[in-house]
């Protein structure tokens, strides 16, 4: 609600008035009585860099949620329970701070930030025993854990119509470490969500003493006082010329209307000569980039003051506008697959190390990169090469390809091109029975593939995994391999439950030079002259060297 205030405050061109958090904590301090408050500490600095508990005391179980509260609860699709889980709730709907009430009579000792290390289960709110991980972050007491931090309170330290002392945990999480909460566990909530996302890192200490507050209004409870462990928020700070934010949104702003726009949002700007400096807020910790910036004056003024005009671009006399050679290649390659029935498909480029020892790949070939945050535990390394994935799709189409880099980011990484052909290759008909594709087929569109991208090249027979040996043909081009393709090894067939004679062709495409410029020959008058030859070769004489002899 806070930032729905803010939004429409901005728009309609009205003042926003904040909670004034100095003023209410000021307020709750002077309410505290001497008591027994729970202690808190953060092990974890990696996962959470502050944390407010605030202990009370003396609170009534029976005090029931107030009409008004569970009106509006249910209007944001809540449902009420009990009147300490409410208050979060409401607190958290309405200043964007989740918090967590913990029964402060179940909690042995400090209560800390932790990371799961050597517990093994949780039995979370929903009556769910969840099997640690060792890296998930956690909520503990002394001698057991209590809660999935900012994703979900445990069983045992559940508030019930019988607790009188509560302890009002808030806190600012790592973004990353909640992610990883919730997708490990498959459990995503509304405090989660908020986590994921980013939360204003100032808030806890407000958004708790607004919950102990309505406690002591609502519940006759007594503050008896916080344990806190906190660390400086850094401000964002961006400096850019004005300029910058013309020449990406193609519609002219001011100085002054930038800045306008700026604090409209709650940033603090100031100007230096042709530069403007930006101090955002901390509930906008978006704002890193100059584009950013752009977005939220182009915003603020309207989007209708953009013109709409195509981008200048460059035409060639090939017919295609603005393109690059390699995106013209890579545009030829897609055209090309397509009209031989291949589909494109974009899979995730992670795999396993079970899957790279799978596919053979050993030494040089086997080094890759661990992801830091992994969208699942079973898949935490980017892959070597194309094919890893490609299998996946022959279930519903028996041809598919891939045309991408296997690491965006990594710098002097290839463009790569691979297909996969499993099943029939052609459909029956009246002109015969459907036909399964097998290895010479991979080596088929891999030849007609460099025939059109570079004209000449090498084939040989080689071994190389995934493929299987003495079926596998390896393209060179000017001495140097740029391409692969054959019959899958069936040992990888067998493990992945693919078709029998599964195939795959691969190419390098930024290692395959680009042709030089066709001189169009003359037109022959004469009738053309065909001569049929049959020769007997050695079985380990190459078709390579037939042709360069003949």
């Amino acid at each position: 609600i806070r930032g729905a205030a803010r939004e429409l405050a901005m728009a309609l061109d009205r003042p926003f008035i904040d909670i004034d958090g100095k003023k209410l904590i000021a307020s709750l301090e002077k309410k505290k009585k001497s008591g027994k408050a729970t202690r808190v500490q953060i092990a974890d600095k990696t996962g959470a860099d502050s944390i407010f508990l605030r202990s009370v005391t003396n609170v009534d179980p029976q005090s029931p949620t107030p009409e008004w509260m569970s009106r509006r609860l249910i209007q944001v699709g809540m449902r009420p329970i009990s009147l300490a889980v409410d208050i979060t709730n409401y607190v958290m709907m309405e200043l964007g701070q989740p918090l967590h009430a913990f029964d402060a009579e179940k909690i042995i000792g400090t209560l800390r930030v932790q990371r799961a290390g050597k517990y093994s289960t949780l039995t979370t709110l929903d009556n769910q025993k969840r099997k640690l991980h060792k890296d998930d972050l956690l909520i503990a007491d002394d001698v057991k854990p209590l809660a999935l931090a900012g994703t979900m309170g445990g069983l045992d330290s559940e508030v019930t119509s019988e607790t009188r002392r509560i302890a009002i945990e808030a806190a600012h999480f790592d973004s990353v470490a909640i992610a990883q909460n919730s997708r490990r566990h498959i459990l995503s909530s509304e405090a989660s969500r908020r986590f994921e996302r980013g939360v204003d890192p100032l808030l806890a200490p407000i958004a708790s003493a607004r919950a102990a507050m309505m406690l002591i209004e609502l519940a006759g409870a007594i503050y008896v006082g916080t344990s806190k462990v906190t660390k400086p928020a850094k401000n964002i700070t961006l400096t850019f010329d004005p300029k910058e934010i013309t020449a990406l949104l193609g519609a002219t702003y001011s100085a002054v209307e930038i800045k306008r726009a700026l604090a409209a949002i709650g940033c603090v700007v100031r100007s230096s000569g042709k530069k403007m400096t930006s101090i955002a807020p901390s509930w906008r910790r978006d704002l890193v980039h100059v584009a950013d910036i752009a977005e939220e004056v182009a915003r603020f003024f309207g989007y209708e003051r953009i013109p709409s005009i195509l981008p200048a671009v460059k035409t060639s006399t090939e017919g295609n506008i603005g393109l690059s050679p390699l995106q013209q290649r890579r545009r030829g390659i897609a055209l090309a697959l397509a009209h031989r029935g291949f589909t494109e498909v974009h899979n995730y480029p992670f795999v396993s190390a079970e899957q790279m020892a799978l596919y053979g790949f050993t030494g040089e070939r086997a080094k890759t990169f661990e992801i830091a945050n992994p969208m699942s535990d079973q898949f935490p390394f980017l892959r070597t090469h194309m094919t890893p994935g490609l299998e996946i799709p022959t279930s519903k189409r028996p041809t598919s390809a891939q045309i991408k880099k296997i690491y965006e980011s990594v710098p002097k990484q290839a463009l790569h091109v691979a297909g996969v052909i499993a099943g029939d290759f052609e459909n029956s008909g009246w002109w015969g029975k459907a036909r399964k594709g097998d290895w010479s087929d991979a080596v088929d569109i891999a030849s007609e593939l460099l025939e059109e991208l570079v004209g000449e090249f090498e084939v040989v027979n080689t071994e190389l995994a995934p493929w299987h040996p003495g079926r596998c043909a390896e393209f060179r081009v000017n001495g140097k391999a740029v391409a692969h393709a054959g019959e899958i090894h069936p040992r990888v067939t067998a493990a992945l439950q693919l078709p029998e004679r599964t195939s795959v062709f691969a190419l390098v495409l930024d290692a395959i030079p680009f042709a030089s410029a066709t001189v169009a020959s003359p037109v022959i008058t004469m009738p053309a002259a065909i001569q049929d030859i049959s020769l007997f070769v050695d079985e380990k004489v190459t078709a390579a060297e037939v042709r360069d002899a003949l």
